[in-house]
Order: structure tokens, then sequence, then C-alpha cells
């Protein structure tokens, strides 16, 4: 989710036997109060988990709102640390060739206009815009997506995550 909540994407997150890095934009529009409900339809129909960017106050809203829905979705709230390893691995990932997508539009856009940035009062770094009216919400997403996966996925599901400050 856009730090101004203006638009926001749920990607999903896997990998192959190879080794490399699938990214699927299931979903990508303005604003971000249609997230939890996707999410949650996600989650629930695929049995998969969610990572959310616990800096985003859009992202904690719908994160709150997936916490009281029945059935629970697993919820992974990603720290700045977190955040920024997750960009760092789909960096090293994409530079190695281990990333492959669909040719989507906003996984496409974004990729175009990520640059590395840094956090305040911190000497972590994660995705941002290259301008401010760029939109990188669906790489933020898929790289915590991806971390997901490699951390916490153990049946070998894809991961989803949304909910990241673009």
């Amino acid at each position: 989710i856009h730090r101004d909540g203006k638009r926001a994407t749920v990607v999903a997150a896997w990998r192959d036997e190879l080794g490399h890095a699938h990214l699927l934009s299931m979903k990508h529009r303005d604003g971000s109060d249609w997230v939890a409900d996707k999410v949650w339809d996600l989650a629930q129909r695929y049995k998969v988990p969610v990572a959310y960017d616990t800096v985003n106050a859009f992202a904690r809203s719908e994160a709150d709102k997936l916490e009281r829905a029945k059935p629970r979705t697993k919820l992974h709230p990603y720290t700045t640390r977190e955040v920024g390893t997750s960009a760092a691995l789909i960096v090293d990932d994409a530079a190695n060739g281990r990333v492959r997508h669909y040719r989507q539009p906003a996984l496409d856009e974004a990729a175009a206009h990520a640059v590395k940035r840094g956090f305040r009062q911190s000497t972590s770094w994660g995705i941002g815009p290259s301008h401010p009216d760029d939109d990188v919400t669906a790489l933020e997403a898929a790289a915590m997506a991806l971390r997901l996966y490699d951390t916490v996925t153990r049946e070998r599901r894809p991961a989803v995550a949304t909910m990241r400050v673009g």
C-alpha cells in the first residue's frame, strides 16, 4: 500500500525447483480499502501467509481488519529491518538472473521506476520510487512476499504480501 493510501498491490511469490523467484501481481488498483478483503480471500483459498509493513498506517489498518476476520489469516508483520532484508533479497535475485515474472504492468512499471532508498534513523534501505508520483508498490510487495516464502512457508505454497510503504 502506498504510504498515502493512494494505491496498493497484492503480490504472490514462490520459488521453482531451480530456486528462481516467481512474482505474480494478484491485484493492483487505486485506494487501499479493498486490500483486506482481497488478501483474506487469497489467504483462505490458497492457505498462504501474508506479510505487511508495520510502519505504514494504511497497511496496519488493513491488517487490523484481517486480525478481526474469521477464520484468521496468518499475518507476519514486517519491521523496517525485515523490509530492508526483503529488498536486498529481491535485488540480489534480480541481479543474478533468478527472478521470473509474467509481464504484468504493475510489476513492469515498478521495476522501471524503483531505486534504492534509505530509511530514516536506520542503516537499512528499501525499494522506493525514483519520483514521488511513481508507483513501486508491486515490487515492494513482491520483495516481502518472496522473503516470507523463503523464511516461513514450509509447504512450498506461494506467499502473499501487500501493504508496503510506497
